[in-house]
């Protein structure tokens, strides 16, 4: 039997408001970011005295990898991709962002431990 118009026009109703639940939630978002999660836990069986950017849910998504050579095995953050979640989820502007991550980021002391960053050629 086929349904009329008004029934379809409700469960279309019906879909979008369930995709904009899934959108709110963003499932994907966290899924992917609990693996990255998992990923780095498991990276500190290498080093343990790796060092994270906090706040982790900011600064994971930005991670690239590990960069290893004789006596460092280190996280490897992508600096783009700093730059423009601190634009996203911090609202700096362009020359705020790049300030902040060569201050406060990159001129921050850590130790021997501390990530590295990659900076993409284009």
């Amino acid at each position: 039997m086929s349904k009329s118009l008004t029934e379809l026009g409700r469960g279309l109703v019906d879909d979008q408001e369930d995709i904009k639940k899934i959108k709110a939630e963003n499932p994907i978002k966290r899924d992917s970011e609990r693996r990255i999660s998992d990923w780095v836990e498991r990276q500190s069986h290498y080093n343990p005295a790796m060092v994270r950017l906090e706040p982790q849910e900011d600064f994971d998504p930005c991670i690239k990898g590990t960069v290893e050579r004789i006596n460092l095995y280190v996280l490897c953050y992508d600096e783009l991709e700093i730059v423009l979640m601190l634009e996203n989820k911090h609202g700096m502007t362009r020359e705020e962002a790049e300030e902040y991550l060569e201050y406060n980021v990159k001129g921050a002391s850590m130790g021997e431990d501390s990530p590295v960053f990659l900076n993409q050629v284009v």
